[in-house]
């Protein structure tokens, strides 16, 4: 695109996809390691929009999103999706289902050298867990209603400005901040840095 666009954003006409297959692994020693698939798919549409789909799926998860992006010109990018799932919890007899909404927002402010992006903003509805979660929660917390509501993501918002310094490389700032269902407070980290290349 000629200005700033989310990731998801293609030129007209243009196609990109990709699918994998493997098998989760996690750094949990009480984790499930299921094999699982994935696919995603994004299109660009006439006037500057793209649309996207995705999936994954395993023996006890599945999701699938869907999704535009358009471009603002001067503006920047913006997108928004929306993802359901459904999970089986280790030990539960039900499976868990919600969906998750995240809007996408990009601009480059290209006379400054800088590039801001709220990477995104995230709500999750009760139910929903991505597929990291979904293995990774304990068959205690499968049977314990309270538990299950402790180990799912409510919200999340992350904002990236990366700003070039000259001929001195890049000074880069994240901010997160994410919070849980059932509990009290946020959860927030600042990670500040600088990149250059030497010769």
């Amino acid at each position: 695109q000629p200005y700033s666009a989310v990731p998801i954003m293609l030129r007209e006409g243009r196609v990109k996809y990709g699918l994998s297959a493997g098998t989760f692994r996690s750094t949990s020693a009480l984790a499930r390691e299921p094999i699982f698939s994935q696919g995603s798919v994004i299109y660009g549409l006439p006037s500057a929009t793209s649309v996207y789909a995705g999936v994954i799926a395993s023996p006890s998860y599945l999701s699938g999103m869907l999704g535009v992006g358009h471009g603002l010109g001067d503006w920047g990018s913006l997108s928004f999706d929306v993802s359901q799932a459904e999970t089986q919890l280790p030990g539960a007899t039900e499976k868990k289902s919600g969906q998750s909404f995240r809007v996408q927002y990009s601009k480059d402010i290209n006379r400054l050298g800088t590039n801001f992006t709220l990477a995104s903003y995230r709500y999750s509805t009760q139910g929903f867990y991505d597929f990291k979660e979904s293995n990774e929660i304990n068959a205690d917390a499968a049977n314990d209603e309270r538990l299950q509501v402790y180990s799912n993501k409510r919200s999340r918002t992350q904002v990236n400005i990366n700003q070039r310094i000259f001929d001195a490389g890049n000074v880069f700032i994240t901010g997160l901040q994410q919070d849980y269902l059932g509990r009290k407070g946020s959860e927030r980290s600042v990670n500040i840095g600088w990149n250059a290349s030497l010769q």
